[in-house]
């Protein structure tokens, strides 16, 4: 499972509730990678899903929306089924909205731009998607910067009140660490869907456990306080090791 830094930890952490064969990859070396031209991230994602499939594992989850529209964009047909994308797994969650008329979406000022969201949406549901680029917001989730989390809402999100839409997709795995901030600046009136959480009930269904290591956390750049913020933000990794990859 990869991501450019905490938030596709989200999932891990309902992975391994299940699942004990699961490898996650910060590449906080990297990160962000919503602020990258698609010719670096292109480098940096296949490089990444190439080395995990060259040894032995046999999928790659990419726990990340900017990687997953690089990856459709460039290097779908490359991988084909050996990797798992975020997105359209984010956008069949919308089946469970009893009322879809409108749809918000928040996410990397690359993933509004390429679209990818509102036609898959549009594809899928014939509906419209009002969306909104935040990536200023994921190094704030990076950092747990809480009061500045809150105000960025308050004077960014403002114009979602204004646009009746019918429920709020998280097109960032960042943004799942602050679903409970996101819900509250609602007032918890507007269904909010996270990126990715279905990803877990597809494996879990499909037995898809492939491997018989234990779960293991690595990043690219081993700094000790972010391995403290890990440990400080989720609870139930904290007996898990957590090691540098040289990649």
């Amino acid at each position: 499972m990869l991501d450019s830094g905490i938030g596709g930890l989200t999932l891990f952490n309902q992975f391994i509730k299940h699942l004990n064969c699961v490898t996650y990859l910060a590449d906080n070396r990297y990160f962000p990678y919503g602020i990258k031209e698609d010719v670096d991230l292109i480098n940096i994602i296949d490089r990444l899903i190439f080395y995990f499939l060259n040894r032995q594992y046999k999928k790659v989850i990419l726990a990340c929306n900017t990687a997953s529209y690089v990856y459709h964009k460039y290097l779908k047909y490359k991988y084909k089924d050996l990797v798992v994308s975020i997105i359209e797994n984010t956008v069949d969650d919308l089946e469970n909205v009893k009322k879809l008329n409108r749809v918000g979406m928040i996410a990397t000022k690359q993933v509004v731009e390429s679209h990818i969201y509102d036609d898959l949406i549009y594809q899928k549901y014939q509906v419209q998607t009002i969306s909104k680029a935040a990536s200023e917001l994921v190094c704030l989730c990076e950092n747990n910067n809480t009061e500045l989390i809150k105000q960025y809402l308050q004077n960014h999100l403002q114009d979602f009140k204004k646009e009746n839409i019918d429920v709020l997709i998280l097109g960032c795995t960042h943004f799942n660490l602050i679903e409970k901030e996101i819900k509250d600046f609602f007032n918890h009136q507007l269904p909010v869907i996270c990126s990715g959480y279905s990803i877990v009930n597809q494996f879990i269904l499909n037995d898809l456990c492939l491997m018989c290591n234990k779960n293991k956390i690595y990043l690219t750049k081993y700094e000790q306080i972010y391995v403290e913020k890990i440990k400080r933000l989720f609870n139930d990794l904290k007996n898990i090791k957590i090691q540098a990859l040289n990649i």
